[in-house]
């Protein structure tokens, strides 16, 4: 009886329910306080009393060595190597960053094409390792998978870990032994954050976020039919693809989700690993992306962290795909997620229902943060693929060939207009030409201009946002201020990149200077036989031509907007029509407030500088004075009719400096026929101390540009004037 009291000891020690924060193994003796173990224990007792205490019952005694009470933990040191793969059957995606079976860089061979297998390297993939215990029940130690660490899918699909195989469950079968199972994961995270990926799958239904990670067990080790590990060494696994079906089975969801996976990749790795554009995961967190989703029929972007996209084909909402994922959608919608987080974590106030139509494309006018938007989104895409052939025409992916010299979009020419920044493919083809190395000359001496890193072009995308007001914000940014932002506050206004950047905008029909509405006030009939609407448009030309620094160099641009002839506003209320042919002499101030007090904007344009042609009265019409007035940021000026065309004293550029702020200087010596500084003057101008005096000297000819401390004044009040058009109002 004593045998059996032991044994009946041991059992109890075995069965005696744990503390709960113990209870946390998913088999094993640690549950079998539960109720349903209770009679099968009872069995067992009573059984091993009986065959212990009674000589009789010898044949029915239980060997209590498969019940050990102490249990012992089997280490076994290995390294588990393989290769992994995945059927990529995109259209786009950066093959060539990966191997295939054969160790040859990957091609594209794309499911539309009628490919069905093209095997590449599963790169980046995380694979983790598991050991299994398969005991009904047991001890603490039992665990039915636990983590024993973590390796990563190499460029040419190798993976290798090597570590500790330890096992603690000793009343296994063959506890002499430890099992291994690989589980193959499509997420990855480097221990430095510099970027977390994942793609899961959102099951039936829609959550708000979402927590599977698409996975599989390796055919050679899984959770059901784990490797058995019998000492120390090398443990080679075959070959495994990521999929759950026959090669090229469009409705296999895994080999889906792998493609999905590698153009996630390969985005993350053009602008996180070969550049060096920050992930911003301490303040983001990671990105993963939902396949399909359920909750819209095309991909979208919910937040700085989720990408959704649906079941590729007719399938788009029914996770039933009828097509290959064409791996673009993954990288574009990427883009959207770089925007966000360089905006805060905001969105760009962008509205798809331009002229009543509410979806885009790159040749359809958009607003214009929207065609930002996607335009930048698919710059991303595109310079992802860089360089990247398409096997089949040769034509790229990428910023460079066909798409880069391709038409201007929204124009019949190749010459830039005001609304050029409103159509996607406009923004796309700049941002391409800011990025490449390639000269395409489309307009005039076309692009000459390259960023020297994606992280650079990064650093626009941030500070525009960073260094936007919030009338701006909630107005939305477009390409315009991306380039602002660039000229005026991260280069100050150095004329050295104006040209450049002007160019380069220019070369894909974009205009962002300064919009000039021009309007004109005078009915004298030589006054409106000159000022046509061509004659305001070589106006725009020769602002663009004169108005810049000693060096030549342009320090702001203009750009035609639109003009009113006399005709078109003679029956105007505002009273600055009708002060313009009283014959009464001009008063600054009063015409200012009447300039002001306009609210018909074909006489006044809110969002342009504004650019009027009159008929100066002084005793009577012969004087050709001109002006310009900065006018609290909303400049105009006014430009007698017979100095249009660049005549006496370069009025275009002298008035619009005047607008941008600038006071008159003086050259004492200077004739009619010496060249002077665009603000040189005969009359009145402020002195070292800023009183008012008289200048002793001519104009001049006006023709020797802006002086460096003229040019920092302009740039200056350049900002502001932009925000005041932009929003109506200004921090200045």
């Amino acid at each position: 009886m004593s045998n059996c009291k032991v044994i009946y000891a041991s059992i109890l020690r075995q069965c005696t329910p744990k503390p709960p924060q113990e209870l946390n193994q998913p088999s094993g003796l640690a549950r079998c306080g539960r109720r349903h173990f209770g009679l099968a224990l009872l069995m067992i007792c009573v059984i091993l009393a009986v065959s212990a205490c009674s000589p009789s019952l010898l044949s029915l005694r239980v060997n209590p060595v498969n019940l050990p009470t102490d249990p012992t933990t089997v280490n076994q040191s290995i390294t588990v190597t393989g290769r992994l793969f995945y059927n990529d059957l995109r259209q786009y995606g950066h093959f060539d960053w990966r191997r295939d079976k054969n160790d040859s860089a990957g091609t594209q061979q794309d499911y539309a094409a009628g490919h069905r297998v093209n095997y590449l390297a599963l790169r980046d993939a995380t694979v983790l390792i598991y050991e299994i215990d398969k005991a009904p029940f047991g001890p603490s130690g039992c665990l039915e998978t636990e983590a024993m660490g973590s390796t990563t899918v190499a460029e040419d699909g190798h993976f290798t870990w090597s570590g500790t195989l330890s096992d603690s469950c000793s009343i296994e079968e063959d506890a002499q032994n430890v099992s291994l199972a690989v589980k193959i994961s499509l997420s990855f995270c480097d221990g430095a954050h510099t970027r977390c990926i994942s793609v899961r799958d959102p099951g039936s239904t829609d959550d708000a976020v979402e927590t599977n990670t698409f996975s599989r067990w390796h055919g050679q080790a899984s959770r059901a039919n784990p490797r058995l590990v019998s000492g120390d060494g090398v443990i080679n696994l075959t070959d495994d693809e990521f999929e759950a079906q026959a090669a090229g089975t469009v409705t296999d969801l895994d080999a889906q989700a792998a493609n999905v996976f590698a153009s996630l990749v390969d985005v993350t790795r053009a602008f996180h690993v070969n550049d060096t554009v920050p992930f911003l995961y301490d303040e983001y967190g990671d990105v993963y992306v939902v396949f399909p989703t359920l909750r819209s029929t095309v991909a979208s972007t919910y937040s700085e962290q989720r990408i959704d996209i649906s079941a590729p084909g007719s399938g788009g909402g029914t996770q039933t795909p009828s097509q290959w994922i064409n791996g673009n959608g993954p990288m574009h919608e990427y883009g959207h997620i770089i925007q966000l987080r360089a905006f805060d974590g905001n969105g760009n106030h962008v509205n798809y229902n331009f002229d009543n139509n509410d979806s885009w494309s790159i040749s359809s006018k958009e607003f214009p943060q929207t065609a930002f938007t996607e335009g930048w989104a698919n710059f991303v895409s595109r310079a992802t693929l860089e360089d990247v052939p398409n096997s089949a025409t040769t034509d790229y992916f990428g910023c460079s060939g066909d798409f880069d010299t391709g038409d201007i979009y929204g124009s019949s020419t190749t010459a830039p207009s005001n609304d050029g920044h409103w159509y996607p493919g406009n923004v796309t083809k700049a941002l391409c030409d800011w990025f490449d190395s390639s000269r395409d000359p489309l307009d005039g001496t076309g692009d000459h201009w390259a960023a020297s890193s994606l992280h650079s072009m990064w650093l626009n995308l941030d500070g525009m946002y960073a260094n936007a007001t919030t009338q701006q914000r909630n107005a939305g940014l477009d390409f315009c201020h991306w380039v602002d932002d660039y000229l005026y506050i991260r280069k100050a206004g150095d004329p050295a990149y104006l040209d450049s950047i002007r160019d380069l905008i220019e070369n894909n029909g974009i205009s962002c200077g300064f919009a000039v509405h021009f309007t004109v006030l005078t009915n004298n009939a030589s006054a409106t036989a000159k000022a046509t609407r061509a004659q305001m448009k070589k106006e725009v030309a020769i602002l663009n031509d004169f108005f810049v620094s000693e060096s030549r160099d342009k320090i702001v641009s203009f750009t035609f907007k639109s003009t009113s002839l006399y005709a078109d506003i003679q029956n105007s209320s505002c009273d600055l029509v009708q002060m313009s042919n009283d014959g009464q002499a001009y008063d600054s101030d009063e015409w200012e407030a009447a300039i002001d007090a306009c609210s018909d904007p074909n006489v006044v344009d809110p969002q342009a500088i504004n650019f009027f042609i009159y008929d100066n009265y002084a005793g009577g019409y012969s004087d050709i004075t001109s002006r310009g007035r900065l006018n609290s940021y909303h400049p105009y000026v006014l430009i007698d009719w017979e100095r249009l065309d660049h005549t006496t004293q370069s009025p275009e550029e002298h008035e619009m400096g005047h607008a941008f702020g600038l006071n008159h200087v003086c050259h004492p010596t200077a004739t009619g026929a010496t060249s002077t500084n665009i603000m040189a003057t005969g009359g009145d101008y402020p002195d070292a101390n800023g009183n008012t005096v008289d200048c002793p000297g001519s104009g001049g000819l006006r023709d020797s540009g802006f002086n460096p401390s003229q040019v920092d004044i302009i740039v200056t009040n350049a900002l502001c004037i932009k925000e005041e058009l932009d929003t109506g109002t200004n921090p200045c």
